[in-house]
């Protein structure tokens, strides 16, 4: 049985293959792919905070204080984003 079909065309009723990045699974397999997705975000977003934040260092040596501040916002937001999605996928 085909995965999908053109249905828009008024000449074709052509069955399509699935594409490679297709996911038709059954919930589990979609569930896992989700959460696999959710800690991707959540380690990319803690990795981001890190990276403000030693921007933040940098430039406090370096005595720019009005962009350390600027920095150090970035990476609190960054972090507080990664926190929490963490937390909201525990539950």
């Amino acid at each position: 049985a085909p995965l999908f079909a053109v249905k828009n065309l008024p000449f074709a009723d052509i069955p399509a293959q699935c594409p490679v990045f297709c996911y038709d699974a059954g919930t589990s397999r979609k569930h896992r792919f989700k959460e696999e997705i959710v800690m991707r975000h959540v380690y990319i977003r803690g990795i981001l905070a890190l990276i403000w934040l030693a921007a933040a260092v940098v430039s406090g040596v370096s005595a720019n204080l009005e962009w350390a501040g600027l920095y150090v916002l970035m990476g609190a937001a960054f972090g507080y984003s990664a926190y929490a999605t963490w937390k909201k996928r525990e539950k």
